[in-house]
């Protein structure tokens, strides 16, 4: 989340067109990686737990 927080700092005085071009091309690929993770995490923890309900949550959006 940091990496992505850096990226925001980094472009917030370009327009939004200049943003959206750093975002898919920066972006993008760190919250791939964060859901991929989030995917494998989801698998080791039990169904019903709070870790899971929130793993389900955010995996949802």
């Amino acid at each position: 989340m940091a990496r992505i927080y850096a990226i925001e700092q980094e472009v917030k005085e370009l327009n939004a067109a200049q943003r959206l071009a750093v975002r898919r091309e920066r972006t993008k690929p760190l919250l791939d990686d964060l859901y991929e993770w989030m995917s494998l995490q989801r698998r080791k923890v039990l169904d019903g737990s709070a870790t899971a309900k929130a793993l389900d949550y955010s995996l949802k959006r």
